[in-house]
């Protein structure tokens, strides 16, 4: 079996679970889901391991650290859709555009928005990007441009929120449904202004 955390318990003195909040539960799953996570436990395992050290332990680390951790999960939750080849090899130039196509780590971030096929639980997917991609680079690299700890803590909570999200659709959740819940979700909450 491999570690499953779909929520962060709420527990009271009392050791009883209270108001526990999650984006979805085993009742919303169809059958075969976790098989699904074992696919997607084992074919994106580093990535995987991250979350679930994410969901566990955000609350306790520095910001910084938060964004290096949910870059490098997001470098390899987009080489795992990359590697399943659901959009085909290439990201093309839009149509009408005369940029060039995008490399490297927003590459990476753009086939995760792909997944959402239209439907992104964000309400500036594009800021996102710029945003997350300072705050991962700009903490890994000493002369890169850096985001501010405001910009940091959003793109975290923004990548938390698509990443998880993900996960509930690679195993059978409706997007729908989780995006309903997220006025609810402890990271959701967080960032209410900044979702569709």
């Amino acid at each position: 079996w491999h570690d499953v955390l779909s929520y962060n318990p709420i527990v009271d003195r009392n050791a009883c679970d209270r108001e526990t909040k999650y984006l979805f539960s085993y009742g919303d799953l169809p059958k075969g889901s976790i098989a699904k996570w074992d696919e997607l436990r084992d074919g994106c395992a580093q990535g995987m391991a991250i979350l679930l050290h994410l969901i566990r332990e955000l609350d306790n680390m520095t910001i910084e650290t938060g964004a290096v951790l949910v870059g490098i999960m997001l470098e390899y939750v987009g080489k795992y859709i990359e590697r399943s080849n659901i959009f085909g090899k290439t990201i093309e130039k839009s149509e009408g555009s005369n940029e060039e196509p995008e490399k490297g780590f927003k590459r990476l971030m753009t086939l995760l928005l792909k997944c959402f096929r239209g439907d992104v639980p964000l309400a500036d997917p594009s800021g996102w990007k710029d945003r997350m991609r300072r705050a991962y680079i700009g903490n890994k690299h000493p002369d890169a441009k850096k985001a501010t700890l405001g910009e940091m803590r959003l793109a975290v909570m923004e990548s938390m929120v698509l990443v998880r999200m993900w996960v509930g659709m690679q195993v059978g959740a409706d997007l729908k449904k989780m995006k309903d819940r997220l006025v609810c979700d402890k990271i959701g909450c967080s960032i209410r202004s900044h979702l569709a």
